[in-house]
């Protein structure tokens, strides 16, 4: 450092450490310090929004791919000539005459830029003289590891503020282990946790208005603390038309942005390797073979081989480069503590071979008078060890000995009852019910309440999801005015992070979904319920000492009037293939027709008659074709409504003209006394009255319960049914044999009586 003279160009990946060595050497030289990224970009030329928009513009490349090839737009000839022809290459003006010699801080500068660098004279700064030898730890898992990093902070915060204390290499497998056992010796940290801006709803609700006009876009964010962030995004393009381009690359930005958590200050941080100085505490964890140091593989655009022959650095030559930098700055530090573990999910974890290289031998730190809590943990590790595997552990006996009362295999799961206030408070004194919480109301109260009070369940959207969301969006459009087919269905899966596989077979569904569109206009032209609801929602308020609102969305109604009567059909869009059986419904348990008849018998509308209500499969399977048959015909009868119809003929040949031949409605067949076959589910007008006051009883009878805030552990269990089936709580209520209430089973026609009641 003593050799720096004026006009010198710094590159540096620690610009902070190197500013504060120089102020304090008190040095007055005009000199530059900047990253190695800075010093390509000034000195070779940087491109910006502008050459994204340009590729994605001209070629239809997709955002991936246009980075892609910015990435290494230097080494791609034709690439280079393009943009510097376009004016998309941006140059720093006079900086190469700004500096007279580089120095080179711990970087390497490939031999493609050497060579471009021959007038220059290039240096290194000298290596420091310091030999530190750094403590070294063994633990056996992450969680030992990071309790004996805790032990040791509770001594470092004796004689140094604790935000110069900081931990290296920490990957995502660390942090929940780190937040969890730092708060057992609060200890306060900063996880460097980044928000996907993505994921947050507001910004789906932008990007869904973003194709009607920016400004609609931008009112969904007037209030939201993310704006900001978008309107950064925005501005990039603000060279550019508003155009479906611009569209596409404002949507793409928001998919990768990330913005970091709000810090805590004084408290332990996490940082890079690079960021290491002489003066604060670091603890690098997981120095394990193949995590520490940082690896390179050869899978970039560019090929190692094609690396070698342009002059660029090989995976190999970055891996021996990163090696030795890491061991430069770990042998420079006075303040390092590494550590290691030896086991991780029961498989067997190798040091790295760098704490070879630097001949450092392992210590011991593990300290059980820092916290009663996790003493407690570990006592319990080692118990399941010594029970399940006899295996003991050397602190097994001094750890039972102190901590007799964890109660050990002993809990009780039965549900206390909250507090009324409490509750009410918590809600609101309000409640919002529908089909699906009270038939995980009526599957299992605990359910219930971890799902839809507490809201634990977050909503997950996987791409089965997104298809079953995606065919309701386009049956909700299909038969509206002026409806785009195509518009509709890329402005759907625009915002969707979608692999190849899965964009693939979503463009493969659009045939399917023509073809749905055409049957159902076909069987809509059997109908004289020329009237339609489409994702139409429905309320019904009901009498509690809380407010409590039922509601529900109906995929289709067709309805119409005709004697004072509104005759309607209900029907429900299904992706998947479920059970339109009533048996259950005595007990409350998948209701969702009749909970929709119960919901529009409870409507606007005018003295409802229903003539049916039934599932529509939208993507049912797929059968062999069988030689002889039209293969039109036995494909269209896929789409045949399943379900009830009204045993009143004259109510039911007003939903469908041709119902004798079933053509709309599946096994709606009738014999030769013209009567229905015993293959036709049919029900009298009395017996769908009789199913709309079963419905109103059983939420009426959940509503008790639930402002008795009573939400015992109670799965039903009926023959092969089980209400604990795709519940992500089985690990939460740890349900005994005697909480599950098994019930007999009951034919619906049982409990609606089977006569016309009416």
């Amino acid at each position: 450092m003593d050799n720096l003279r004026n006009f010198d160009l710094i590159i540096t990946d620690n610009k902070k450490e190197l500013l504060s060595f120089l102020n304090d050497s008190k040095k007055l030289l005009n000199i530059k310090i900047i990253s190695y990224q800075e010093f390509i970009d000034s000195y070779f030329g940087y491109i910006n929004s502008e050459a994204l928009y340009y590729l994605v513009k001209k070629y239809n490349y997709s955002y991936e791919v246009a980075n892609m090839y910015l990435k290494n737009f230097l080494y791609i000839d034709s690439l280079y000539k393009e943009l510097q022809d376009n004016n998309l290459i941006k140059f720093v003006p006079l900086f190469k005459k700004s500096f007279k010699r580089i120095v080179l801080d711990n970087i390497k500068l490939d031999p493609y830029v050497i060579n471009k660098l021959s007038k220059y004279e290039i240096v290194e700064l000298n290596k420091s003289d310091k030999n530190y030898n750094p403590k070294l730890f063994e633990y056996k898992t992450i969680e030992d590891e990071i309790n004996g990093v805790c032990l040791s902070i509770l001594l470092d915060v004796n004689s140094v503020n604790i935000d110069k204390i900081h931990l290296v290499n920490v990957g995502d497998d660390y942090k929940k282990h780190i937040k969890r056992i730092f708060s057992f010796y609060n200890i306060p940290v900063n996880l460097n946790d980044k928000i996907s801006l993505y994921g947050l709803p507001v910004i789906k609700d932008f990007i869904k208005k973003l194709d009607d006009s920016l400004d609609s876009a931008l009112e969904v964010l007037e209030k939201s603390e993310y704006k900001k962030y978008v309107i950064d995004i925005i501005n990039k393009y603000a060279f550019a038309p508003f155009d479906d381009t611009v569209k596409y690359l404002i949507k793409e930005e928001l998919k990768t942005k990330k913005i970091s958590s709000k810090k805590i200050s004084n408290a332990v941080d996490i940082v890079d390797i690079d960021k290491i100085n002489n003066s604060d505490i670091y603890y690098i964890l997981n120095c394990n073979q193949g995590v520490f140091p940082k690896t390179y593989k050869d899978e970039d655009y560019l090929t190692d081989i094609e690396k070698t022959n342009i002059g660029l650095f090989t995976s190999l030559d970055k891996n021996k480069q990163e090696k030795i930098k890491t061991i430069n700055i770990i042998l420079s530090c006075p303040n390092i503590r590494l550590s290691y573990i030896t086991s991780s999910k029961g498989e067997e974890m190798y040091r790295s071979s760098i704490l070879k290289d630097l001949k450092l031998e392992n210590n011991i730190n593990d300290s059980f008078n820092k916290s009663n809590i996790y003493n407690k943990l570990r006592l319990s590790y080692m118990l399941d060890d010594y029970i399940k595997f006899n295996i003991h552990n050397k602190n097994l006996d001094k750890l039972y000995y102190n901590y007799k009362d964890i109660n050990y295999l002993d809990y009780d799961n039965s549900y206390k009852t909250i507090d009324e206030s409490l509750f009410n408070k918590y809600i609101d004194n309000k409640l919002n019910l529908s089909y699906s919480s009270i038939n995980n109301f009526y599957k299992c109260k605990f359910r219930f309440y971890l799902n839809d009070i507490l809201k634990l369940n977050e909503y997950e959207e996987t791409f089965h999801t997104i298809i079953g969301n995606l065919f309701h969006h386009i049956l909700e459009c299909a038969f509206k005015p002026n409806f785009d087919f195509e518009k509709e269905f890329n402005s759907f899966i625009a915002d969707k992070e979608l692999n190849y596989k899965e964009k693939f077979f979503i463009n493969k569904l659009k045939e399917d979904l023509h073809f749905i569109i055409d049957v159902i206009n076909e069987q809509d032209s059997d109908s004289n319920l020329d009237k339609s609801y489409y994702e139409k929602k429905f309320t019904v308020n009901k009498d509690s000492s809380i407010k409590v609102t039922f509601k529900g969305f109906i995929d289709k109604i067709k309805y119409n009037e005709f004697n004072g009567k509104t005759v309607v059909a209900i029907i429900d869009y299904k992706t998947g293939n479920p059970d339109i059986n009533l048996d259950k419904v005595y007990y409350g348990i998948d209701m969702q027709l009749p909970i929709y008849i119960y919901l529009v018998k409870n409507s606007e509308l005018i003295n409802v008659e229903i003539a049916g209500f039934y599932l529509q499969h939208l993507l049912p399977p797929i059968d062999n074709y069988q030689e002889g048959k039209d293969y039109y015909t036995e494909r269209k009868n896929k789409y045949k409504l399943t379900g009830y119809s009204n045993s009143n003929r004259d109510i039911l040949e007003l939903f469908d003209k041709n119902y004798i031949k079933s053509n709309m409605i599946k096994s709606m067949s009738v014999t030769l006394k013209d009567e229905f076959s015993s293959n036709a589910k049919v029900l009298s007008d009395g017996e769908m009255d009789k199913l709309v006051n079963h419905v109103d009883d059983k939420i009426n009878e959940a509503i008790k319960d639930i402002e008795s805030r009573d939400f015992s552990i109670n799965p039903k269990q009926i023959g092969e049914f089980s209400g604990c089936e795709h519940c992500r709580f089985k690990d939460i209520c740890y349900k005994k044999e005697e909480d599950i209430v098994r019930l007999k089973e009951v034919d619906y026609k049982e409990f609606l009586g089977g006569e016309d009641n009416a």
